[in-house]
């Protein structure tokens, strides 16, 4: 679908859809548009600051943290492991 676009409008087309905009469809043609008609590239580097992480199982939340590195997000789900191994429940 997006073979012959430049690799910068194929990562921010990519950057919109995630972000589940409500206008994304119409922020998508936009950047096209440009790029058909007048070869004008968009580049979109988000700056994200926090991350919000949230563990479930079933329906039930077992945890929420917030922080700004997402490395943290290896030893929080090492204790969860360790913890649901302790009980004897299976991951």
């Amino acid at each position: 679908m997006f073979n012959n676009l430049p690799k910068k409008i194929v990562l921010a087309i990519m950057l919109i859809r995630a972000l589940d905009l409500s206008d994304n469809f119409k922020l998508i043609q936009e950047l096209i548009y440009l790029w058909r008609e007048f070869f004008i590239k968009t580049k979109i580097t988000p700056v994200i600051k926090e991350f919000i992480i949230e563990f479930y199982y079933r329906d039930n939340q077992l945890a929420q943290f917030r922080t700004k590195d997402l490395k943290e997000l290896l030893s929080i789900a090492k204790q969860i492991k360790e913890s649901r191994a302790e009980h004897g429940r299976e991951i």
